[in-house]
């Protein structure tokens, strides 16, 4: 089988053309890996930022629950502690004056 000169310069021109195209694609499939890895990277870190916002979220939220949580306990303690001195000053009035003791120590003071 003999190859003459024209089909082989077509051959060796055919190669060249499907190098240059395989490369371009090799260059393209890189350049694709590395954005696909650049944008896993940045969604990685959205997603870890949007983590720590989120739980210092829950934990301030946390916080100011049990803040007012508190504050209502003592306003109730403050209430009843109210309440409990203005019956014992009621239930005093009530006795006769003989039981009445002179200076009774109010344990309730604050």
């Amino acid at each position: 089988m003999r190859v003459d000169a024209g089909s082989c310069c077509r051959y060796c021109s055919d190669l060249v053309v499907l190098m240059q195209k395989f490369g371009r694609r090799q260059a393209q499939q890189e350049s694709m890996h590395s954005m696909e890895l650049r944008h896993h990277e940045v969604t990685l870190d959205l997603e870890l930022r949007h983590l720590d916002v989120l739980h210092k979220l829950r934990d301030s939220h946390m916080a100011r629950q049990h803040q007012t949580e508190k504050e209502n306990q003592d306003a109730y303690t403050g209430q009843a502690l109210r309440d409990l001195k203005h019956r014992h000053a009621a239930a005093t009035k009530q006795l006769p004056k003989n039981l009445k003791v002179w200076r009774t120590p109010c344990l309730y003071r604050q």
